[in-house]
């Protein structure tokens, strides 16, 4: 995990710690294809299309009619997007299906329609999570990793930037005034010690 490419983005908009570990923890190396999915739902007596109405029945649908624990709406957002004609996958790699897709499955897992193994094999669909067994601690260490370690020898490296910046252009001046290479190299050094 990287703090600047996969944190600090999600720092930058306004997430919290626990915000990002569930768009994190949702997100997975490529995206699920719908039809893998379809596949993966009928497979696992989750839902499937009745062939003769085209209608999707099983328990997810059950739970979408019902609202038993709370989860229709996010339910019925998932089944609109695989029922689009142009949808072709769920992008679980980018934040806003990652974490609706965290929060979803978890929610499965603890109502109960879903087990732990098939939260497992739907992500294996997107080839596995990138971020597992994230925590908000783990979100803080990679902070401070960042802030302890990156960070200074990222200033470090401005303070060399502007030293030679600085060297660089005390250089050109002493040599459009035609110093001789004694001068212009004493400027330089001047102009780095100095910055």
């Amino acid at each position: 995990m990287d703090y600047l490419t996969d944190i600090k983005p999600l720092e930058d908009i306004g997430k919290t710690d626990a915000e990002i570990v569930n768009i994190l923890s949702g997100k997975t190396q490529s995206p699920i294809k719908i039809s893998d999915l379809e596949n993966f739902f009928t497979f696992e007596d989750l839902a499937s299309k009745n062939a003769i109405t085209s209608n999707w029945e099983g328990a997810l649908i059950d739970e979408i009619n019902n609202d038993a624990f709370g989860l229709s709406a996010a339910l019925v957002e998932l089944f609109k997007h695989i029922n689009k004609t142009r949808s072709e996958v769920i992008d679980t790699t980018v934040a806003e299906w990652a974490e609706k897709s965290w929060l979803l499955t978890n929610a499965l897992v603890a109502a109960g329609i879903i087990t732990s193994g098939q939260q497992d094999a739907f992500y294996n669909l997107g080839r596995g999570r990138r971020h597992m067994g994230l925590t908000e601690d783990g979100v803080n260490y990679f902070r401070t990793k960042y802030n302890d370690e990156e960070l200074p020898r990222l200033e470090a490296v401005g303070r060399v930037n502007t030293k030679v910046g600085a060297a660089q252009e005390a250089a050109q001046a002493a040599l459009t005034q035609q110093k001789t290479p004694q001068e212009i190299l004493a400027d330089a050094e001047t102009a780095w010690n100095n910055s």
